[in-house]
């Protein structure tokens, strides 16, 4: 009887070993689940970070370029105003001085 009772003891030590290595490979599993879950949102949320700065640089130079057209054209309609104001006084100042000359005469 001792050597079934040693029998059933060391069956029941075997058993009870297989289901800590169970625990323990499940609890691994989980663990490396967990890394590779950790691991994918971490590179995901760099990809966001990257995407966000890119879009953010295409923003903005597409801005840049945007704001220099409007201060050209800002510059060159300014420009003629500017030139045309010029040519009215020129113009202006002339008539007031025959206007003067010939009434002095």
């Amino acid at each position: 009887m001792t050597s079934l009772t040693s029998i059933m003891y060391l069956r029941s030590v075997g058993d009870l070993i297989t289901s800590v290595i169970l625990k323990i490979y499940y609890i691994l599993s989980i663990g490396r689940l967990a890394c590779k879950l950790y691991e994918h949102l971490r590179r995901e949320a760099a990809a966001v970070k990257i995407q966000k700065n890119i879009r953010r640089y295409e923003a903005r130079k597409a801005y840049k370029e945007l704001q220099v057209s409007v201060l050209t054209l800002q510059r060159a309609i300014r420009a003629t105003a500017a030139r045309k104001q010029f040519r009215f006084r020129k113009q202006t100042k002339a008539s007031i001085i025959i206007q003067v000359w010939s009434s002095t005469e």
